[in-house]
Order: C-alpha cells, then sequence, then structure tokens
C-alpha cells in the first residue's frame, strides 16, 4: 500500500497540471478567459446567443422563456416578387404579421433572404443562370 500511495503522490502534480490545462481550454473556447503574453486574464464572458430555424410564432414566447432568443425568419424571393417588378401583398403582410408577433415575444429576428429560390421570371431574362456558392451554374 505505501508503494501505491507513493505512485498517487508522484502522480498528484501531473494530474493536477492536467487538470488545470483541459480547465483553462476550457474557459478559453467558451471565451471566460485570454491568454496574452503568457498571462492568463479574466474577461467578461461572451454573450452567445441561440435560436430556431423555421421558427414558429406559436412557440416563440416560450422559447424566449427558455433562453432562445433569435429567430429565423425566410423571406422567399419566389414568394415575395412571384412577378418581376410587383411585390405579393398577401406575402408581405404575412411576413409582417410574423415579424410583429416575434417582436411582441422579445424575440431576436433574424432575416434569411431565399435567394437560393429566384421566381421563375428570372429564366426569361436575357443570359440568365444561377451560379451556387461553389460557382456551379444552372440554367433555370
Amino acid at each position: 500500500m505505501n508503494s501505491k500511495n507513493n505512485d498517487m503522490t508522484l502522480l498528484s502534480p501531473i494530474l493536477n497540471r492536467i487538470c488545470l490545462l483541459v480547465i483553462t481550454g476550457l474557459f478559453i473556447m467558451m471565451g471566460c478567459i485570454s491568454c496574452d503574453d503568457d498571462k492568463v486574464t479574466a474577461k467578461e464572458p461572451v454573450v452567445r446567443y441561440y435560436g430556431t430555424l423555421m421558427s414558429d410564432t406559436t412557440k416563440t414566447a416560450n422559447q424566449v422563456a427558455n433562453g432562445i432568443k433569435c429567430v429565423s425568419l425566410t423571406v422567399s424571393w419566389n414568394s415575395f416578387e412571384p412577378t418581376e417588378g410587383v411585390i405579393s401583398d398577401h406575402y408581405a403582410q404575412g411576413i409582417e404579421q410574423k415579424i410583429a408577433s416575434f417582436k411582441k415575444d422579445s424575440a431576436l429576428i433574424v432575416l434569411d433572404f431565399g435567394l437560393h429560390y429566384p421566381p421563375a421570371w428570372m429564366t426569361s431574362l436575357q443570359n440568365s443562370r444561377f451560379v451556387n456558392q461553389f460557382g456551379d451554374a444552372y440554367v433555370l
């Protein structure tokens, strides 16, 4: 038993250093401390916002109360402007209602402009094509 105690005593400083490094690494990743010029200093924690995609106005109040403060609202170009130069009043009013509902529940709104779904009239434009984020061109 004496040798086990001696082994643990020998490992104790090593384990303490490993634990300290792991904990320091976690605090750095969480943004609670910073390391500059071999000095570790405390700083204000980073504010993080959590949110939902395809957000539902009927669930927003409960989500905000539980710390999920951001909502994503897609404004689809093909629904917003189905005909060139003509805005769909019905679709725009629906978006306005969702924004009002999200604001009423104190949610932070992130607008997602659905540009990846262009309206059908785009194909009638001369030399029109859709190019994705990878540079691949598609004829619509």
